[in-house]
């Protein structure tokens, strides 16, 4: 379904408090596709690819934003620094967010199929 549950270590299952989806108190940007991939920051920052919608969608302290619409991305990475890395669609290029806007890492004309 299109809900995020966040659990804190020792938390019951049914202790699930839910962050993101019908029935959550976030403001802003809520509604997200029956497919997502996830990557948490360290302070707690939840970016959420959303495939369906296509679009980079991003959860903090109870608001959520679109980051990137008509957002093509195969994977995405937080690193334990902070910094979200995204493999778009091709996977030829690897590229991190700063601020608003995408800075390629690398490119290549192949990369390694098991980055």
């Amino acid at each position: 379904n299109d809900n995020i549950l966040c659990w804190k270590p020792g938390d019951a299952a049914a202790d699930a408090r839910r962050v993101v989806g019908e029935g959550a108190a976030v403001t802003g940007i809520n509604d997200l596709g029956y497919r997502c991939e996830l990557a948490i920051s360290p302070t707690g920052e939840i970016f959420v690819h959303d495939v369906q919608n296509h679009r980079l969608v991003s959860f903090e302290n109870g608001s959520g934003r679109i980051v990137f619409d008509d957002f093509p991305c195969n994977n995405l990475f937080c690193s334990p620094t902070g910094v979200l890395y995204l493999l778009p669609v091709g996977g030829r290029v690897v590229q991190k967010l700063v601020g608003s806007s995408l800075q390629t890492v690398v490119a290549a004309e192949t990369l390694p199929a098991d980055l």
